[in-house]
């Protein structure tokens, strides 16, 4: 579980061993300053996807230092104990532009491909929440990660079997039965009753 704290400048985890009935001390994730203190969005999210040796990925709009003013995308890997330093996908220079990334969603393809996606928020944006939506900048990333390829599932190719037609007969009498593409054993008049 991660969260951005909204009453200082951190990201915080917990974990459960049991399903969730019991939880760690809440820790900082080191390594990154939410941007609490240099853009007021206390709705952006945290997001996560395991790879295919059950590490977790952690992407956060967030920042490397307490004095940086412009926003990064974030990743972190927790491999059960502890969470990685912090990898820059992306940085927004927020103090020039005034552009923010924001909600950014993971997923992980192949066991091991990360994809990571998201939206810059423009500073034309961010004037009035009673503003039309302006243009949506949507952005994405992929790259390979430290873990063991899965192949795909591979689906079956269903092949339509014909069904059985009934030939109409006169009134009260039974129908008989005629086979369209079929062997005697795929179909019996006791299959039908």
């Amino acid at each position: 579980l991660t969260w951005m704290a909204v009453t200082d400048d951190f990201f915080y985890s917990q974990e459960s061993q049991d399903k969730g009935r019991t939880w760690s001390v809440p820790r900082r994730i080191a390594g990154a300053w939410n941007t609490i203190n240099v853009f007021d969005a206390r709705l952006d999210t945290q997001v996560m996807a395991p790879d295919s040796a059950g590490n977790l990925h952690l992407i956060v709009v967030g920042r490397l230092t307490a004095e940086q003013r412009d926003m990064s995308l974030l990743r972190f890997v927790w491999d059960g104990s502890n969470w990685s330093a912090p990898e820059v996908v992306t940085t927004v220079d927020s103090t020039i532009s005034g552009d923010v990334p924001q909600w950014p969603s993971v997923w992980i393809s192949g066991g091991n491909r990360l994809h990571v996606a998201w939206y810059l928020r423009k500073a034309e944006m961010r004037v009035s929440s009673s503003q039309e939506p302006g243009p949506f900048e949507l952005y994405y990333s992929t790259a390979g990660i430290d873990a063991p390829a899965v192949a795909p599932l591979v689906y079956p190719t269903v092949t339509p079997v014909p069904l059985p037609t009934v030939t109409p007969s006169r009134v009260g009498a039974k129908p008989t039965v005629v086979q369209v593409n079929a062997v005697a054993s795929d179909v019996t008049m006791d299959s039908l009753k």
